[in-house]
This record gives structure tokens, sequence and C-alpha cells, in this order.
């Protein structure tokens, strides 16, 4: 025996009676008592959690209440050396499954165990309790014909047991493995991974009661993910029914089989009256059912009834015609937003779980904002409250939106009223809100994927980065509840080296999928990811973790945002996505003085970021984004003269954060051409070869500003662990500037080389900090209420950051160090990193800001969307 002892407690164990999803069930009398009983030892993850260990064992009292002759007793909890187990009535008898190992049941039959289980369900669904796993393995038939339903309520009860296999007849797992269903059994709600309810009983009521007649489930199929696809896309086959059914059970199974909850029988009480109805065969009692002469041999005369006269007489029968299921047809439309694209969102769409409802990003007065679009109706509708809302994700149940907006992650429902702040922090490329009841996320670059309760908390980071990773992206909760998908874009590598992986958020464990990026899994059983701009979809077996097939081509023409995040989205059959060429707005350089007064620049195009200002004001380094850029090299630098009105680039292997030296002949960056650590200077003029500046360091590392005699550099370094600041020497030495549990970013010089400006989330979100370089004193807070993008003009004592659309200013003084008020000093829709480096420069003497604008001018503007999609066999 595995996790319990010959004796346990006052009962002394007999021998096992099997094994399942909740547990190990034994056979044990009950040495007090002088009865026989049967015990399900629990997981020994539920006994070692306190909290879970608490609400089960509420849970389990609630279900000890529910007496009723057609339920397996629940006798009450035990525990015996740290080992949890249920004691519970020991019901002899096979299972309803192994009844239906020999086929069909006679009609008298059927109709006499489906009366009973209807009773079990109504007892417990008028106490409010769900059974969520009914299946023909959890349906005892003992020997007077009596029924009983086992596990009632404890897919509710055992909260975090271990994960099925997911197949035909094992459970299908989710919330951090709490049994959701059966697939040949399973609703569509719950093969979706919706909230279930009462509902989802009467389903698999009329699955059990179909199998019975027909000698097999409604749906089939060789695998979990096919049986969910059928369940979801087909209908039962009918016309295997045997014809002599009466009329009533035949609309019962068809009413419990109706994938509409509006239309589906909502009450088993009524499936009891209509199995009861004058066209059915009158219920006779028990013993009129069964003489006591048939006692103990009435599930033999199953079996031979059903080989001599229904499974003989059915297999001479010629097969009836196989009807193919009515396939939806496929309809295409287009909406057009109300005031275009806005080009700084990374993820603009998102698709309800049933297909129904799209929410896309448009303007607003303006100011990026959610609107809603019911694929049924004309018109969309503003979300109130989701004023510059990107990364929008609908809840499972699709009744609120998840969004990221000021550097918050919030959420509103679709019937109104207030948002909601879940937690404060930034959000990088990928957000999905997921049926286990979190939200997973990735916070931006060098973090793994986090998760934050939707009722709002703490986020918790639950992957960690292994060598060579700089980030993890586009996370999605697989239908078990314990896996997640991801993209992980090595650094240096090329773009097809890009890999999908399912991590086991329990233990850890993770299984390269794919090549690939943004993993979407489809209840077809297949998987949906992207390659060069390129949707595929391939077999996918949640079981093994594998493709089980080539991919075939989805999507071509899909828009990626300059970071490579696909605006496309997809569920419930129904697909959106942005076309390439949408969204392209062109963005420009713009000088912007301290009244608010902008003129352009003359340099337009797209894909800007991080532009710098040379120390003599003549020249811009900048990094741009190729519209074919790859994880290896997503920018290049180039270098536009001010003077001369000339844009030339500057690198063509790679290369990201530009950083002028301070005698302005050359530009420090991070190249992508060794080891993913290098950095190096180049001549602006090619007057020099490059100058090695750090190579060979562990990690990740990224200039972000020289001191005023050139003599260092402060640099982040990135980890597995996090973000710290560091100073490189001429000679390339290494020492920490800040280092701390924390992550920070974006250090910055003070034109007198004595302190340096940084961001921290030490406080729980983005601050300003200065302290001295040279270690002795304390930091300051420079913001009040959150600031990301510091730059310190070379001139001067102010500091400048960003807390939202806004850019404030600072005095600083450093004899003794004092820190002023920041003063707004404007405020309007410039575009921001995404993370925390500074993505706008200022000049020498702090008089105008130089900051990317865009134009405004979209290629296209409307998105594409199909309803009822099938992936490509």
């Amino acid at each position: 025996m595995t996790g319990i002892d010959a004796q346990f407690g006052s009962y002394r164990i007999v021998g096992p009676l099997g094994s399942g999803g909740m547990g190990e069930v034994y056979r044990a009398h009950d040495t007090k008592l002088g009865r026989d009983v049967a015990i399900k030892v629990l997981p020994a993850a539920l006994a070692q959690d306190a909290d879970r260990r608490t609400r089960f064992e509420r849970e389990a009292r609630l279900l000890a209440a529910l007496q009723h002759p057609n339920i397996a007793t629940i006798f009450g909890v035990e525990d015996s050396t740290g080992v949890l187990a249920l004691v519970m009535e020991l019901v002899e008898g096979p299972t309803l499954a192994e009844c239906l190992e020999h086929g069909p049941i006679a009609m008298k039959q059927v109709l006499a165990i489906a009366r009973q289980i209807a009773d079990a369900l109504d007892a417990a669904h008028e106490k409010g309790i769900v059974h969520r796993d009914l299946k023909p393995g959890n349906i005892k038939v003992m020997a007077d014909g009596t029924v009983k339903v086992l596990d009632f309520g404890l897919a509710t009860a055992v909260q975090g047991g271990p994960a099925a296999d997911a197949d035909a007849t094992r459970p299908v797992l989710s919330m951090a493995g709490v049994v959701r269903g059966t697939p040949a059994y399973m609703s569509p709600e719950q093969a979706r991974g919706q909230a279930v309810d009462k509902r989802t009983d009467i389903w698999a009521f009329g699955a059990v009661l179909y199998e019975m007649l027909a000698g097999r489930p409604p749906f089939t199929g060789a695998t979990a993910s096919d049986i969910m696809a059928n369940v979801l896309q087909h209908e039962p086959d009918m016309d295997a029914l045997p014809p002599s059914i009466p009329r009533g059970a035949r609309r019962v199974i068809a009413r419990c089989l109706e994938k509409d909850l509006k239309r589906r029988m909502r009450d088993i009480g009524d499936a009891r009256a209509e199995l009861d109805a004058p066209d059915a065969p009158p219920a006779p009692s028990r013993h009129s059912e069964l003489p006591a002469s048939m006692t103990g041999i009435w599930i033999a005369a199953i079996v031979v009834a059903a080989v001599t006269t229904g499974v003989a007489v059915w297999r001479l029968k010629p097969a009836p015609p196989q009807v193919a299921p009515a396939v939806p047809s496929v309809t295409r439309f287009s909406i057009s937003p109300p005031e275009g694209v806005p080009p700084p969102a990374e993820s603009r769409l998102a698709v309800s779980p049933d297909g129904q409802h799209i929410v896309f990003v448009s303007g607003h007065n303006g100011v990026p904002s959610l609107y809603v679009r019911d694929v049924g109706q004309f018109g969309s509708t503003l979300i109130p409250g989701t004023n510059g809302a990107d990364h929008p994700s609908i809840s499972p149940d699709g009744t609120a939106v998840a969004f990221a907006a000021d550097r918050k992650i919030k959420k509103v429902l679709f019937a109104g009223g207030e948002p909601v702040v879940l937690w404060e922090g930034s959000v990088g490329l990928g957000f999905s809100w997921a049926a286990d009841g979190n939200i997973y996320f990735n916070p931006g670059p060098s973090y793994g994927i986090s998760r934050v309760p939707s009722t709002g908390g703490v986020a918790v980071q639950v992957t960690k980065l292994r060598g060579g990773e700089v980030e993890h992206r586009f996370p999605e909760l697989l239908p078990d509840g314990v896996t997640l998908l991801y993209t992980t874009p090595p650094l240096g590598a090329r773009e097809s080296s890009e890999q999908i992986f399912a991590e086991s958020l329990r233990t850890g464990q993770r299984t390269l999928v794919s090549t690939g990026r943004n993993p979407h899994y489809l209840a077809s059983g297949h998987l949906l990811f992207e390659r060069e701009s390129v949707f595929y979809s391939a077999p996918f077996d949640v079981g093994q973790l594998k493709l089980t097939g080539p991919p075939a081509i989805a999507f071509q023409g899909v828009y990626l945002t300059p970071l490579q995040s696909p605006q496309l989205a997809v569920s419930g059959g129904t697909v959106a996505y942005l076309p390439a060429g949408a969204g392209d707005d062109q963005e420009l350089l713009a000088w912007v003085d301290r009244n608010g007064e902008e003129r352009a620049i003359g340099l337009s195009g797209r894909g800007f970021n991080q532009p710098r200002l040379s120390p003599d004001g003549h020249r811009i380094a900048v990094a741009v984004t190729p519209s074919n850029a790859t994880a290896a090299n997503p920018a290049d630098l180039w270098l536009y003269d001010l003077d001369r009105h000339t844009f030339g680039r500057l690198t063509s292997d790679g290369g990201l954060m530009p950083v002028w030296t301070p005698d302005g002949r050359g530009v420090t960056y991070a190249g992508r051409r060794s080891a993913p650590a290098d950095l190096f200077t180049r001549a602006w003029d090619g007057s020099a070869p490059d100058r090695v500046v750090l190579q060979g360091r562990q990690g990740s590392s990224f200039p972000f500003s020289w001191s005023p005699d050139g003599a260092r550099l402060a640099i982040v370094g990135v980890t597995s662990s996090g973000n710290d600041l560091w100073i490189v020497d001429a000679a390339g030495a290494v020492t920490p500037l800040v280092q701390t549990p924390y992550r920070e970013g974006a250090p910055a010089f003070s034109p007198d080389g004595k302190l340096v400006a940084y961001v921290s989330d030490a406080s729980g979100r983005n601050e300003i900090y200065v302290r001295p370089v040279s270690g002795s004193g304390q930091e300051l807070l420079v913001s009040t209420a959150g600031g990301i993008e510091p730059v310190w003009p070379r001139h001067g004592r102010e500091l400048f950051f960003r807390q939202g659309e806004a850019v404030f200013a600072v005095e600083i003084a450093t004899a003794p160090l004092r820190v002023g008020t920041p003063r707004r000093v404007v405020e309007r829709a410039y575009k921001h990193s995404n993370a925390v480096w500074p993505n706008y420069d200022v000049t020498s003497d702090g008089s105008r800001l130089l900051m990317i604008k865009g134009s405004g001018r979209v290629a296209q503007s409307q998105y594409n969307v199909i309803v009822n999609w099938t992936p490509p066999r």
C-alpha cells in the first residue's frame, strides 16, 4: 500500500479497492462500530497545506450532511500520522461503467437506473452541491438494484489534488488541480474552462443516459482533445439510439445535451418527470422490477440479456446511416474603430471564451480605450473607465475584462461600474486571464511569468529565467490548470530559435513544445503559434505536451508591433486580427518646449526608440526597429544629422541602448554580435575601430550613462535573479553600484558626476531615487506617485522623469543632498518605453525635450473577424 499502514486510526485496512484522480481507496473495518467502510486517502499536498486542509474539512462536513439513499454517505474525515482520508459508506457491486462493458442495457433497467441518478442529483442540487464529474465510473449498481452515486461534491472539496491523465476515462483538471470533468461527459462550458453550475451535471446525466442506451458515449475520439473538440463542435448522433426508446427518454437526452445553456434543461427534476411521462414505461416499484428471486444475480441477468437479446439483435441490424453533423457556416466581417487604431498598444484584441464578444483598443478623445463588439450585432460600445488601456483579456465567464493602464492591472465588468485596480506594476508582452482565477502576464524584459489573482492581491512570479534567457512572454494556461505555455527568446539567437515551452507550475518541470512564439491552445486539440509573421496550427497532445502532426498554415498577413507582438486573438471559433499594414502609424521626432509647444524635426519613419542627443546637440543616435526585425536583431542604430538633415546607419548587426561618450566622438551600445553581455563603443564617423567596453559577462548588460569625465559607465546587469546597477571602469573592471533584492534600472550620472539617479521597485512600484555615487549616504526618493525614465541634462540641476503621459522636472542640490518638489513640464501622449529605459532626451540646458510622436497617419484601421473558424486539417 502507498501512504497508509495496515492500521489507520481505528480502522483496520483489509485491502485496496482502487485509485483515481482524487486518491487511493481501501476497504477497511471500523473496529469501534464493527462495520466495513471505504477509506479514500487524499493527496499528500492537501494534508500539508493548512488552508486547503481547512477548506476541505469544511466541504466534507457539508457533504456529510447530504443524506440520500442514492448517494454514497460520507461518515467523516480521519487524520492519522499526517495522512488525511475520507471515511465513506462501502458500496458493494460493479460500477455502471463495468456493466456497460457488455454493451447497451435493457430499457427497463435503464429507466430504473436513470430515475435513481436523477433523484440523487436533485437532492444535491437542492443543497447547492454540484457533482462536476458524473460518469458511469462514479455510479455503483448494487445487487438489489439500488443505485449509488459516488464522490458527490468531492470535485469541489478536493481543491489542489494531483493532476490526472487527460484521456477519455480520467478527469481533466484545472484551478490548481480541481477536477472539472471527464472529456466524454464534459459539458461545453467545462471544456472551455468557464464557470459551471448544476446544468453541467444535467449535461453529464444526458450523456450517461445516452451511453446506457447506445452502448457508447455521445462524444468519442482518439484523444481527450478530440473528444473535447467534438463536444464543442458536433451534435450527438441521435440515430445511434434504439428506435424503440420512449419519446420522453429521447427528449430528455436531447434537452440535456443542448450546448446552449439557455436552452438546456434547467432542473434535473424536469428530467425525472419526462422519464415518468405517459409515453414511457410505467415506473414499477423496486420489488416488482427486481423480484427477490433475482437478488444476487441481477447484474448477471443484465449481462446475459444484453448479450443474448439486445447486443445480438442490435448487431444483426444494419448500421444506421451516418449523418454528418451540420457545419456552421463561416462568417467574415470587419470592425471599423471609431478613431482608428492607436499605435502605442502592444496587445489590442481579446475574444470571449464563447466567441461571441470582441474587445479591441481604439481611440476615444485621442486616448486609447477599450470597446466591445457583439458578433451578432452592429456597432461597438465604449467600455467606460478604460482610458489608456492595453492588453485586454476577457474573464473565463465572459462577464468582465482585465487590462493594463497607467502601469496598473485593472478589471471592469461589462455590465458597468468603476474599474478595479488589481495590481500596480508594468505589463510587457503577454497577458492572459485563466480559468484558475489568476491573470498571467509578462512584467517586462528580464522577467519570467507572473500571476495576480483576478480579485486583486500580490503578483507572484511563477516561472524563472534559465541560462541565456532574457524573458518569458505570451503566457497561456492549458486546460489541466497546472501547465503554462510561454515563449522565451534567447538573447543573441536567431528568431527561429524562439522557443515555446510548457512548464508545470506544480513541479517546475518544463517541456520544449516547438519553435515559434505566441502559443494558443484551441478547443479542437490544436496549438496555434506564430513563426516569422505566419501563424500555424498543429495537432497537440495536452497529455504528452507535444505536437502530433505537421504544422499547417492558418493565417498570414497579421500585423506585428515593433516588439513583435502579433495582433490576433482567437477563442470559441471566433478569430479577430489586425491585418499587416494596419496600425503602421508613421512616427516622427519632435522638439517640445517647456510650454508644450511642439516642432517636428523632419525625421519620420517607424519603430523609433531610445533617441539620444550628442553632447554638442548636432546629432541624434536612435534605435530603429525594421519591419523584418528578428529576436536576434530587433533593431539597428542610426544617426540623424540635425544640421544636414541626413539619416544614416550606425550599425547593421544589431544594437540597443545607445549612449554618447562625453566627448561626443562615439556611441556605446549593447551589441548582438557574439555574447549577449558585450558592450561596444563605435566612432560615429567611422574614424576609429570599435572598442570593446565589456565582454564575456554572465547574463545581459545594457549601457545607460557615462560619467562626465568618461572614466565610468553605469550599466544594468540582468541575470535570472534580477536587475542590479554596476559601474564599468576604463579597464573593464565591474563593481556594484546598487545591488538589492529588488529590480533597479535606468542609472543616470548627474552633470557633476557625484550623484546617480535610477529606478527601483523596492516600494512595490517603480519610483525614481538619487544617491551619491561614492556609496556614502542614503538614497532619496524623487518621485511621489511612481516614476520611470530618468534623464539628467548635461548642465543644470534638474532631473527629468516620466509618470504616465506626463514629464516632470525636479531640482536636486548636491551639497547637502536635497530634492525639491517635482513640477509637471508637459503632458501629452508621446511614445514611452515598455520598461524603464528613457524613450526621450533633453537638451543640455533643459529647455527642450526630444520626443517620439505618432503622426496619426494609419494605413488601415479595421479589424478583421472570422466566426466559426476551424483550424486547417
